[in-house]
């Protein structure tokens, strides 16, 4: 049985991106902010159920709605 070669380059575990292509790429601030306020409309502002959907404390949503300056308004 051959082990691991020792002293050997490891392969590169994911290719280098250019700059250009890496501009789809936004915070993770905004993703959470944008997944927050996309639940909040799915769950058409109920809090109990969106924090239910999110896998979170209503607590924790109420933290993040302000972390965000989320308006809970209901629609019409």
């Amino acid at each position: 049985m051959e082990g691991p070669e020792i002293g050997g380059t490891a392969p590169s575990a994911m290719p280098v991106r250019d700059a250009a292509a890496a501009t789809d790429v936004r915070p993770l601030r905004d993703q959470e902010g944008a997944a927050v306020r996309q639940a909040l409309e799915a769950c058409r502002y109920n809090v109990t159920r969106c924090a239910s959907l999110l896998g979170i404390s209503k607590p924790a949503l109420y933290a993040k709605i302000k972390r965000y300056r989320i308006v809970l308004e209901r629609p019409l």
